[in-house]
This record gives structure tokens, sequence and C-alpha cells, in this order.
């Protein structure tokens, strides 16, 4: 078992994706783990799937659906780590408006995420590094 031990059950959701005209259970799920339970899913979900992992994994969970919220979360690292939490902006670095999801490997000037809600599904996507407003470490103890 890895230290981020939370990877694997992100994981193991890779290609769950919203359905077009219709809605994806396992999404709304998601959702269930935060405040906000939505009917649909095509609602922005990051964080809702962030907030489902930890639960899953019986870790602290800030039960939040917006991204940014994350940046007050568990414990910030000076540096990305695998694992880790990364918190982006989207739009602007001064916008309420932002990503969040697993970072999985630095590549130069970038960062690889596992997330959901990229692409309309969980997966792998590359970021830069410059949209990353913080990096944050779950809360281990529940």
């Amino acid at each position: 078992m890895s230290e981020a031990y939370w990877i694997d059950v992100a994981r193991a959701e890779h290609g769950v994706s919203e359905i077009r005209g219709g809605e994806n259970e396992r999404i709304l799920e998601y959702f269930r783990s935060t405040v906000y339970h939505a009917s649909e899913d095509e609602v922005p979900w990051c964080a809702a799937f962030v907030s489902w992992v930890l639960d899953q994994c019986q870790l602290d969970n800030p039960s939040t659906v917006r991204a940014r919220d994350f940046q007050e979360y568990g414990t910030e690292l000076p540096a990305w780590k695998p694992g880790c939490i990364a918190v982006l902006w989207r739009g602007s670095p001064s916008a309420s408006t932002g990503h969040v999801g697993f970072a999985i490997e630095q590549m130069g000037d970038q960062i690889v995420l596992l997330g959901g809600n990229q692409g309309d599904r969980v997966d792998l996507a590359i970021f830069p590094i410059s949209q990353v407003l913080s990096y944050r470490w779950p809360t281990v103890s529940k």
C-alpha cells in the first residue's frame, strides 16, 4: 500500500463518465459525499469526486463542490507529492472558479492530475504548473 493509498480508490473510478441525455448514478453518488446533492451529472463535479474519494478512505472530507475550498483543506505542501490534492485556478488566478484533482506526476512545467470532470469523466489530464494555487495533503485522522 502506498503512502497515498486513496489513489487506489481514485484509479478504480477511471472512466466513469457523464451520460448525455441521462444521469450516471455513480457521479450522483460522488455528490452525496458533499453538502450539495446534485440531481444531474452535468453539474461541475471535480470537487465532488475528490470529496467522495476522501470519504471512501475514511479521511476528513470537506464535503464541498467548490474546487477552491480545498485550498483550506488538510496540510499545505511546499511542492507536489504523488497523491497530493492539487488546487488550480480557472479563468484567472483571481476568479472564484477552479479545478481540483490528485497529482500523479510532474512533467517539466506540467502536472498530471487524476480527477473527476476531466473531459466529462474520471481521467488523467495535464495542466500547467502555473495554474496550481496549492498542493494539499489529506488529513489522515477522522
